[in-house]
């Protein structure tokens, strides 16, 4: 069972139910509320999510600063020893994208020229005000509830996950 705080809704905009059960049971759950909320419809929908975490890897970091000024970028394999390129750093990913050790960083130096780097060649990142956290995008199943609550404080709804046998449940409305 699981409570959620459902706010007021004036404006008719729709609540997204996103941490569902890991392996729900077909047809089994059920919705109560309280009596400010009245809920019209429930679908099942992809729900776009976004969570800020901390950057943890290099790669992490390297997405979290892609677009940003006078990054500088610690890069072996070009030159006998490891160099410093400092620019601005460019790949051509999407939200959903990872980056791994075959993405092309491609670096515009303050020199004006261009360079492609593979991830796996970048040892560090440093630079004045680097980003430590990113933002990961996710489609996650849920469920949207289309409801009314007019009133001006929260209400709340129990979502129940029933399981195995003859389920009943009570209605005192």
């Amino acid at each position: 069972m699981k409570k959620l705080e459902i706010p007021p809704n004036k404006n008719n905009a729709p609540f997204d139910i996103v941490d569902l059960p890991e392996n729900p049971v077909y047809g089994t759950f059920s919705i109560q509320t309280s009596s400010k909320v009245n809920t019209l419809s429930i679908q099942a929908k992809k729900i776009n999510q976004e969570m800020e975490k901390k950057c943890s890897t290099t790669e992490e970091l390297i997405k979290a600063n892609l677009n940003k000024n006078n990054v500088e970028l610690l890069v072996h394999g070009l030159e006998a020893n490891p160099v410093w390129l400092k620019g601005k750093m460019h790949a051509n990913l999407s939200d959903q994208d990872s980056i791994d050790a075959q993405t092309m960083i491609i670096v515009e130096k303050t020199d004006g020229k261009t360079i492609a780097i593979p991830m796996k060649s970048i040892v560090a990142i440093q630079g004045d005000n680097l980003k430590t956290t990113y933002i990961q995008r996710s489609i996650k199943d849920g469920l949207q509830m289309h409801y009314k609550n007019q009133s001006d404080s929260n209400g709340w709804a129990f979502v129940k996950y029933l399981t195995f046998g003859i389920t009943w449940i009570p209605s005192y409305e």
